[in-house]
């Protein structure tokens, strides 16, 4: 399945993917360059600022608001101070990928896992006993729990029970036609694949529960892989909302529950408004 462009560029905080763990503001690509910029709550409107000027990156927000990214350019890390605007430099000549656990910055290098740690301007990495068993992080993760799906449906535990010896546990392997979403309720973790490679293709999720680690999967009967994959809305733990594409007087969307396998559609006139009771998410 090939990304396409998306109809907006989506709001990023902690309840959304686990690259965020700032619990103060909200995140967002904006502007011609669509740009990462911060936005922050002022009684009845966002004050919107701009973080840095392009695209070229991955982002990463920790637990205390500083933001980490790594150009797609050059082999540096950028670690931007939350208290201070102070920008610090990492040499990345390993190309670590880097990931948010517990609001701290780590990244994992065969079977090492590091953490980074900033005093004043300078950055180092320690090595932590953390055992990895394979784990490589991806983009647009979502964390629940303790649990981490990747957008490719793999699964991942992060379990600290031994806090000497702490062990990431793979739970389950990648999907073949996937890697473009995960998404996740309140305690729900969903991703999206597809039977081939074909846009039109009906799309399929994966269901996980991290309260009873139940786990399923079912082809949704209406609808696109590429409306889900670019239009998914979580409306609780169970149910799930994608739409189509925009037409000239109507569109679609298409409502699923996970659990009972229960479906329907509902056709839009350009125009109307659906109001959706959601399910509130809470943080990892």
């Amino acid at each position: 399945v090939l990304p396409q462009q998306a109809d907006y560029l989506i709001w990023n905080s902690t309840t959304h993917y686990s690259n965020v763990a700032d619990n103060e503001h909200l995140y967002l690509l904006y502007g011609d360059n669509e740009s990462l910029h911060k936005a922050s709550f002022d009684q009845d409107y966002f004050n919107i600022n701009q973080v840095f000027d392009d695209n070229l990156r991955d982002y990463w927000v920790l637990g205390n608001g500083d933001i980490v990214s790594k150009s797609d350019l050059d082999n540096k890390i950028t670690w931007v101070s939350a208290l201070t605007d102070d920008i610090t430099y990492y040499d990345n000549s390993a190309n670590y990928q880097p990931f948010v656990h517990d609001g701290k910055l780590y990244a994992v290098e065969g079977r090492n896992m590091f953490l980074f740690i900033k005093t004043g301007l300078v950055i180092n990495t320690i090595l932590t006993t953390w055992e990895t068993n394979g784990y490589q992080t991806m983009q647009n993760s979502v964390k629940r729990n303790g649990y981490e799906m990747h957008p490719d449906c793999s699964t991942y535990y992060f379990d600290q029970s031994d806090t000497l010896n702490p062990v990431i546990v793979p739970i389950a392997g990648a999907m073949q036609n996937s890697g473009f979403v995960s998404s996740a309720g309140q305690n729900a973790l969903f991703c999206v694949y597809a039977a081939g490679l074909n846009d039109s293709e009906l799309p399929q999720f994966i269901y996980f529960d991290t309260t009873d680690l139940s786990s399923d999967s079912i082809t949704a009967s209406a609808g696109s892989v590429v409306d889900a994959m670019q239009r998914l809305v979580v409306i609780s733990d169970n149910q799930l909302m994608y739409y189509s594409v925009k037409k000239e007087t109507s569109f679609n969307e298409y409502y699923i529950n996970l659990v009972d396998g229960t479906e329907q559609v509902k056709q839009n006139t350009t125009g109307t408004v659906s109001i959706i009771k959601m399910q509130f998410s809470i943080d990892d």
